[in-house]
């Protein structure tokens, strides 16, 4: 058949094969490299929506309207926020916020002294306390209790890479020589927090998902490299995605052909989504074509045989289920919604790879290459797999057993 005469062709040219298939996926993956991560705004929507429209008002027509200020909020590690050294310290906070790179303006209560920024501690003290209670409410609801608050409007918008290192640059004005701490919050500092909790947890789910895989397969077909094998091809088809999704998306290829306004930024939970989606999808193809195989090379013991056979009995299933699975993932094209978009179409990309590259051309090539290591185990793993393991393990055959003749 088609797939049985396509693996015999790659198994005789393993290594011809191998390294291009390698160069191209990890090229495809490079643009990942690069991905800039970001919450999603009202840029995920299409223009044409009413509250995408009120956005785009407010940004191009009233420039005075900050959409995206990063709130700082500075507390006092001993007193009240109205003690002559505390209030010092946060004009020095105020002034080194406004020297820092990107910084339109601050609103804090120098925006309602009479004297502005030039104003002393005592004149700010004073003016919470005025008799006026409108400018005593208004001084009051920047300076109150044990902490004061300064609304810092930049010049780039949240997700920009200019609003993200000033977010940075304010968070380092926190020392523990200073008597005020300083917090951040906002649109940026949102995002940034929760990128940096993915990425933080990103290893330990990785990890728990790679050893209990490489255990359940172990178990599964005996071997200790093919599950090895199976972890990073799918590794690399997925990666593969996830720089096309980085292209497309990000950097707004194909904008034209698929119909959306590139946002400069990815959103984090789509990568992760799709690794939790694709992963499973692609050890299930992994599943099914290794146990064929398995059992092609329990029967004759001829490795390049039990690839050929093994990918030429899963080819119609697998190539099927793929095919619906693409049309499905890529049915997002036609959504509005460019994070749902961008996912559909990233997981059509990484299915057609795994279907495709990974599995005609990467898998019988390694397979050939390693020969009888595929199915190969140290005595102890053997036994262990014979005792513990999931596949069907051949039993040993009964003996003869002669039969008495009554008289």
């Amino acid at each position: 058949g088609l797939w049985s005469r396509l693996a015999s062709g790659v198994m005789r040219y393993p290594v011809a094969v191998i390294l291009p298939v390698l160069a191209l996926l990890i090229a495809l993956g490079l643009p990942f490299l690069n991905a800039n991560f970001g919450t999603p705004g009202m840029d995920m929507l299409p223009k044409t929506d009413e509250s995408r429209l009120a956005y785009d008002a407010l940004v191009n027509d009233f420039a005075d309207t900050p959409v995206a200020p990063i709130n700082v909020l500075l507390t006092s590690h001993s007193g009240a926020m109205t003690d002559a050294a505390n209030l010092t310290a946060m004009k020095t906070v105020y002034d080194r916020i406004a020297a820092l790179p990107g910084v339109q303006s601050i609103d804090s209560i120098y925006s309602v002294a009479p004297g502005g920024t030039s104003a002393t501690p005592q004149e700010l003290t004073a003016l919470l306390d005025s008799s006026d209670a409108a400018a005593r409410q208004a001084a009051r609801g920047y300076v109150a209790g044990s902490a004061a608050q300064l609304t810092v409007i930049g010049s780039g918008t949240a997700d920009s890479t200019q609003a993200k290192n000033l977010v940075n640059a304010i968070r380092g004005l926190s020392t523990s020589a200073s008597p005020l701490s300083v917090e951040v919050g906002g649109a940026t500092a949102q995002n940034l927090d929760m990128v940096s909790g993915i990425e933080s947890r990103i290893p330990y789910a990785l990890g728990f998902v790679v050893v209990v895989t490489y255990l359940v397969l172990f178990l599964l077909l005996g071997s200790v490299f093919l599950p090895f094998k199976a972890i990073v091809v799918d590794g690399l088809s997925i990666t593969a995605s996830f720089g096309a999704l980085v292209w497309i998306f990000q950097d707004g290829h194909l904008s034209g052909l698929l119909r959306f306004e590139p946002t400069g930024y990815i959103v984090p939970m789509v990568p992760v989504m799709m690794f939790c989606i694709l992963f499973g999808l692609s050890m299930d193809y992994e599943v099914l074509m290794l146990t064929r195989m398995q059992e092609e090379y329990e029967k004759t013991g001829d490795n390049r045989h039990a690839v050929a056979t093994g990918l030429e009995r899963t080819g119609r299933v697998i190539t099927s289920a793929a095919l619906i699975m693409i049309v499905v993932f890529g049915t997002g094209v036609l959504d509005r919604l460019l994070i749902l978009e961008s996912m559909g179409v990233g997981m059509a990309i990484a299915v057609f790879i795994d279907a495709s590259i990974v599995r005609a051309l990467l898998v019988p090539a390694t397979m050939r290459l390693m020969g009888g290591v595929n199915w190969w185990a140290p005595a102890p793993l053997k036994r262990l797999y014979l005792r513990l393991g999931l596949g069907e393990v051949p039993a040993a055959p009964e003996p003869v057993r002669e039969l008495e003749h009554v008289a």
